[in-house]
């Protein structure tokens, strides 16, 4: 390693090492970059030796420059926190905000707790995906979140207290691409959903897609990533029934988890 790529992993360690020290926060990205290194495009040219840091092996898949500073919590600017169907925000001792149709954005670090009753709650990947499923009849009787691609240690923070007012018996469904990020993105979901809620795959089996639905070839190094994100998310059934194909979630027709989900998730 020659004196220059010494020096650009010093700087991706210094990034590091400074979001250690924020835990649970977002940090908007050129505004770091100028206090850390006085130059505010510094640490988006530092996007591969961050990916080499921080990824889950030095064989694993690069990801892709939105994909790692969003898990890393480096955002261009504030993201609101997207929810839509039913309850009530809880954003402070003397301030509640119930969630509106079709949709409520708030910021994730004013979160505190939320309050409700949701037949079930539905992380999903997408913007689109997510704003054709607020506007579905069917929205009130659960509670969606957008997730913003890859959650950020902000969204993770507030998700993780939204999640601790729903009753235990609640389904927790995510709806994601079917490919080795949406399956990345399931897998850093799980770590915050708490072991006592049922955590489960919505729309995300490759063999009950609909007929004619467009789909990509995977490569092996794809399907095995998304093999193993897959495990990681809890989901070993669903992992040994892959196969080599990706299906982007706007492919798919919105839909929406019944209000009979805890009954057929018992029966199953």
């Amino acid at each position: 390693m020659g004196a220059a790529s010494a020096s650009v992993f010093v700087d991706a360690l210094t990034v590091l090492d400074t979001l250690a020290r924020l835990p649970g926060e977002d940090q908007v990205v050129r505004r770091l970059s100028v206090k850390l290194f006085g130059d505010s495009k510094r640490i988006e040219r530092l996007h591969r030796p961050l990916d080499v840091l921080t990824n889950e092996s030095l064989a694993a898949p690069a990801r892709t420059p939105q994909e790692l500073f969003n898990q890393l919590g480096l955002v261009k600017e504030p993201q609101p926190f997207l929810v839509a169907g039913a309850g009530t925000l809880r954003l402070g001792p003397d301030q509640l905000a119930p969630v509106l149709r079709p949709f409520l954005g708030v910021a994730s670090k004013a979160i505190e707790g939320y309050s409700g009753t949701p037949a079930w709650v539905l992380s999903i990947e997408n913007l689109t995906t997510f704003h054709l499923c607020s506007q579905l009849p069917q929205a009130p009787q659960g509670l969606i979140v957008y997730t913003g691609g890859m959650p950020s240690p902000a969204w993770a923070t507030a998700y993780a207290k939204l999640l601790a007012g729903v009753s235990p018996a609640t389904p927790v469904l995510h709806w994601g691409d079917i490919d080795a990020g949406g399956f990345r993105i399931a897998a850093r979901i799980r770590e915050v959903v708490p072991t006592s809620l049922p955590f489960l795959p919505w729309l995300m089996d490759p063999l009950g897609l609909p007929a004619g639905v467009e789909t990509h070839r995977a490569d092996p190094a794809t399907l095995g990533a998304m093999t193993r994100h897959a495990d990681r998310a809890g989901w070993s059934e669903l992992a040994k029934t892959l196969r080599p194909i990706c299906v982007e979630q706007e492919a798919l027709d919105p839909v929406l988890p019944g209000i009979d989900i805890q009954e057929r998730i018992l029966k199953s």
